[in-house]
């Protein structure tokens, strides 16, 4: 599902490392220097290393790139109720609305 997020022009794309190995990434998929705001989603942890502050590193890192780059204001995109909601409501982020994602099953075939 991420993939196609790291082939748009523009971007930036950050890792973190552990022994040579990629287990963490983010991407800066899109920013507005002229509009002061940048969006930060497109974050994934290896399962095997999550728990280890990773996901925050990435996100305050990306918030530094952006701030270099001109922003003052970050936006992210997350579900409700997760490590990842909570990791940027640690950061000073706060939540401006919440959406409902319905999902429904198709017909089993008879």
């Amino acid at each position: 599902m991420l993939s196609p997020m790291f082939s748009f022009p523009g971007g930036l794309t950050f890792v973190a490392e552990i022994d040579g190995q990629i287990v963490a990434n983010g991407r800066w998929p899109e920013s507005s220097p002229s509009n002061k705001i940048v969006g930060l989603y497109g974050a994934g942890t290896l399962n095997a290393y999550r728990g280890r502050g990773l996901q925050t590193a990435m996100l305050q890192r990306r918030m530094q790139a952006a701030a270099e780059a001109g922003c003052e204001y970050a936006v992210i995109i997350t579900q409700g109720g997760t490590t990842s909601q909570r990791n940027a409501e640690r950061l000073g982020f706060r939540v401006a609305y919440s959406k409902a994602t319905l999902v429904k099953q198709p017909p089993v075939p008879s």
